[in-house]
């Protein structure tokens, strides 16, 4: 028996051959998100990265140390995921170089 990799980076499979049958097993894989948060209190929108949103965003409301640590009323506005680390971010940091309000007022409006 031997295994055989997929040519294809973003599909990892391996597949264990023998002369009488095929093997594939299931692969999977952790997708990675960026998300935008809203706090009323602060009247601020953050935007981050994480390859787990719901742990992330209970992180966000609890006292720590940070931009969003001193209060606790973050909301989920947005999110986006990838399979690819690296293209979350990159969307990540262009969505942080807007630097423009109503650019991600947009972005979260037109998620529908």
């Amino acid at each position: 028996m031997h295994y055989e990799e997929s040519s294809n980076p973003s599909s990892p499979t391996k597949v264990l051959r023998n002369k009488d049958f095929f093997y594939t097993p299931t692969f999977y894989y952790t997708p990675f998100f960026v998300y935008i948060l809203y706090s009323l209190t602060k009247d601020k929108f953050y935007i981050g990265f994480t390859s787990h949103l719901e742990e992330r965003i209970i992180r966000h409301n609890q006292k720590s140390k940070g931009f969003t640590g001193h209060i606790n009323d973050w909301e989920m506005m947005y999110s986006e995921s990838y399979a690819i680390k690296s293209e979350a971010l990159a969307r990540e940091k262009q969505i942080k170089s807007w630097k423009s309000r109503s650019k991600i007022q947009q972005l979260i409006s037109n998620k529908d």
